[in-house]
């Protein structure tokens, strides 16, 4: 892997994880294998969903024995514990952002999507599903971008963009809008300068701009016709 200066080294090894005690914390070999012992895998059945840090905390997400719906878990000290939330759609495979629209210390949220169900945003205690308005509404990838929550990998191909400060709204009375590149928009990624990367089927973009409400609009512009992402 690579190091902090970009050289190669040896990859020091994984470990089970459940919020307990890290087995290669234990000196002494029998108490290493008994806390390795004691960490339990995410609950649920089939492959563990997606994985987040949050504020400190770890995050896990995976499916009931039926795969119609996905059980948010926490890590503790205890081991993985259940979150209390409004009901998550199974399958697909979560994609997390945490962006902060309050521009308050601590002020910054959980955002995230999975393709089978709506985008969710979530703050360690309360989570909601955010409504885009659009059918179906089933966004793979969320991303903060100048205080917008933008959502991409929606099954129309088109980007959503919520209105200033306003994660969960995707009204346009509320400066909320929607753009199209003629191909299918998938994943987002910021670059130097603060654009932000459209990632296209089978081309690239590029969004500038600050927002709808301010004297320096989005604007898409093409970075290459022919080069895009899956």
């Amino acid at each position: 892997e690579c190091d902090m200066n970009g050289r190669l080294r040896r990859v020091d090894g994984y470990e089970r994880f459940d919020g307990r005690t890290a087995p290669s914390s234990e000196k002494d070999p029998v108490a290493r294998e008994a806390a390795r012992s004691a960490i339990g895998p995410v609950p649920g059945h089939g492959p563990v969903r997606g994985v987040w840090s949050y504020k400190g905390d770890k995050y896990a997400i995976r499916d009931t024995a039926a795969h119609d719906k996905a059980i948010l878990y926490k890590a503790t000290a205890s081991g993985w514990v259940e979150v209390n939330t409004p009901t998550l759609a199974g399958g697909g495979q979560w994609s997390f952002d945490t962006y902060n629209f309050l521009g308050t210390a601590g002020g910054e949220k959980m955002y995230g999507a999975n393709g089978t169900g709506k985008a969710i945003e979530f703050d360690g205690t309360t989570l909601v599903h955010i409504d885009t308005q659009s059918t179906p509404d089933l966004p793979k990838f969320v991303k903060g971008h100048k205080l917008h929550l933008v959502i991409s990998g929606m099954p129309d191909g088109q980007l959503h963009v919520s209105g200033l400060k306003n994660p969960t709204s995707f009204a346009v009375a509320d400066g909320a809008s929607i753009y199209g590149v003629g191909d299918k928009i998938g994943e987002t990624i910021t670059l130097p300068g603060g654009s932000l990367a459209l990632i296209a089927r089978n081309s690239t973009h590029i969004l500038y701009g600050s927002s709808t409400a301010t004297s320096d609009p989005w604007r898409i512009e093409p970075h290459s016709i022919n080069t895009g992402g899956i």
